[in-house]
């Protein structure tokens, strides 16, 4: 399950979309309704990943630093980092899902984070249809990947150069919604523009 503060950080930077310009976000206009907190809690991420992140070419990614604590949430249609979203049938198929995973599971890397930082993963979860035992076919496989690390050197977080979009050639746009001690903002990003400010 993804932590409570990714949750809550994309239902309270839900606004930001629009003050960044995103046009995917305006192509999927909806309104929430009314829920208990808890429900709230629960269905915010999932219904606005899935209402509002299916596009192919954008991913979201959510930032939240607090303190030494930091946590990233991408969430992107499969296609951008795998090439398809159906079962693999093929080997190379079965080879793009493994590569795409493991680059997955280097976050430090794909995200950029300074070594000065001195983060450390204290904790990854991968989840996709297409990652599990058993795949069934669905119209539309997302691909959801949380971390949280700790790290030593916080201040030294003042810039991420994402690898993103070098690593998945798919990928057109992501749209950042970030939060800190600075204050929460909005960005998009592509592989002209890779560096994310976090100060």
């Amino acid at each position: 399950m993804r932590h409570l503060k990714i949750s809550l950080l994309a239902a309270c930077l839900l606004p930001l979309s629009a003050v960044a310009g995103d046009h995917a976000h305006d192509e999927h206009k909806h309104e929430h309704k009314q829920e208990t907190k808890h429900e709230q809690h629960e269905h915010a991420s999932h219904e606005h990943s899935s209402l509002d992140a299916h596009e192919h070419g954008h991913a979201r990614l959510n930032l939240a630093l607090e303190g030494q604590t930091l946590e990233l949430e991408l969430e992107s249609p499969a296609f951008n980092l795998i090439g398809f979203e159906h079962a693999p049938s093929t080997d190379a198929q079965k080879a793009s899902v493994k590569k795409a995973r493991q680059a997955l599971s280097a976050p430090a890397s794909l995200f950029g984070i300074p070594e000065a930082a001195q983060c450390t993963l204290d904790k990854q979860e991968l989840e996709s249809p297409l990652f599990a035992t058993e795949q069934h076919q669905g119209e539309h496989s997302e691909i959801h990947a949380h971390y949280h690390f700790t790290c030593a050197n916080p201040k030294a977080l003042d810039e991420l150069e994402l690898n993103l979009f070098s690593q998945f050639p798919q990928l057109e746009k992501l749209e950042v919604q970030a939060i800190s001690e600075h204050g929460q903002h909005g960005a998009t990003l592509s592989a002209q523009k890779p560096h994310l400010h976090l100060h």
